[in-house]
């Protein structure tokens, strides 16, 4: 027991920093390069957070995913400072916080033979940055999948060794 509360907890991040991620191919009359770190699906910056804590019954762990901000296509913004277009729509994207929960409980001490568990993804039901259909990034939903489930979700489980 620490701090006075039962149980363990556990924490990790994982961080990532894109420093590069590029494309090359032969086209019909040279070699072309496509640079794609910090579009939608390839931020610069990305994360992850989980905190656990568990005791003999109950299992909780709080999940937060971050993704910093990213433009909708490097090639339209290179394409938006050539017209010198000041704020150009669906463009550039704020960053975006991700939120989930999940809580798995084995309500028979010392037999793992039943489990009951259950999942909210995206606790706050942010749909991420909205990319309509026509744009780089966009689709007929308004969203990229980039950013994981749109709005809420839940599901619930019953798990049964036998």
């Amino acid at each position: 027991m620490r701090w006075g509360v039962p149980g363990a907890f556990d924490a990790s991040l994982i961080y990532t920093n894109r420093l590069e991620l590029r494309t090359e191919f032969n086209s019909i009359t040279s070699v072309e390069t496509v640079d794609t770190v910090g579009e939608v699906g390839s931020p610069e910056h990305e994360a992850r957070f989980n905190l656990r804590w568990s005791d003999d019954t109950w299992n909780v762990r709080w999940t937060t995913r971050y993704i910093g901000e990213v433009v909708a296509s490097n090639a339209r913004v290179a394409q938006a400072q050539a017209m010198r277009w000041t704020d150009p729509l669906y463009l550039y994207l704020d960053d975006y916080w991700r939120h989930d929960i999940s809580v798995s409980v084995t309500p028979l001490p010392g037999d793992p033979s039943l489990r009951v568990f259950g999942t909210v993804r995206n606790i706050f039901n942010d749909y991420g940055p909205f990319l309509p259909e026509g744009t780089v990034s966009g689709d007929t939903f308004n969203f990229n999948s980039a950013y994981g489930v749109t709005g809420r979700s839940l599901n619930i489980g019953i798990e049964v060794r036998f």
